[in-house]
């Protein structure tokens, strides 16, 4: 199921030498969320990569992408138990 996802093909990839992606999660019209460990800190994340055909040149409105950046604080206060 994580293949169908990855239509980025990120699974098992590391970004800038801090973020290593080990599944795909969810696919959605923007992009891909994969699980993930930050290396440093030893944390599970979810990263969320856009697709290249969301990057702002191809039509993603710039109020999509402050919402983008919303989500991404509100997300990060988030913490869980069974994490």
């Amino acid at each position: 199921m994580s293949e169908d996802l990855d239509i980025l093909g990120l699974c098992g990839a590391t970004l800038k030498g801090t973020f290593a992606l080990e599944r795909a999660v969810a696919r959605g019209g923007f992009g891909v969320v994969y699980r993930g460990l930050h290396l440093s800190l030893q944390k599970e994340i979810a990263v969320k990569i856009f697709s290249p055909l969301t990057v702002p040149e191809a039509g993603v409105e710039r109020e999509a992408l402050s919402h983008f950046f919303q989500e991404v604080k509100i997300l990060s206060t988030l913490e869980h138990s069974a994490t």
